[in-house]
């Protein structure tokens, strides 16, 4: 009779801790996932990042191709529609590029704006993305 009581008892704890198991494996699965998701977004904001970064160069390369008021975008490289930047020339003569990763339907997944005040490039900081409030100082190269 004993010898059935433990068996019985052995099978509870095998199943419980089977449990454990598969509640921490699908934690680690989760977690592991959301770092993905996390580290993708890392990548697509810090391409967008450059992107606007190649349209201050662009600009810096063709400042006469510009009139105020209106954004020229260019996919990089020419003709890409996933990958571009938008630069716009203000009245008041600030520059603000904005690089875009977009999806196959034309949908924005990750932007970044830099923003260079009154066309003086050792002022230019990084907007962070277009739903962002807090700017940050960028490195643009000050060469002319």
């Amino acid at each position: 009779m004993r010898t059935m009581r433990s068996r019985g008892v052995a099978l509870i704890t095998a199943l419980m801790f089977m449990m454990f198991l598969l509640v921490v494996g699908l934690t680690f699965v989760t977690l592991m996932e959301q770092d993905y998701r996390f580290a993708a977004q890392q990548e697509r904001s810090q391409r967008a990042y450059f992107l606007a970064q190649a349209g201050i160069d662009f600009y810096r390369a063709r400042a006469s191709f510009f009139t105020v008021d209106t954004p020229v975008e260019l996919g990089v490289p020419a003709g890409n529609t996933q990958n571009v930047f938008e630069v716009v020339l203000q009245a008041d003569g600030t520059i603000r590029s904005r690089g875009m990763i977009k999806d196959a339907y034309g949908g924005v997944k990750a932007d970044r704006v830099i923003v260079v005040p009154q066309g003086n490039f050792q002022r230019a900081y990084d907007a962070g993305s277009s739903a962002s409030s807090s700017p940050t100082p960028t490195a643009t190269p000050t060469t002319s």
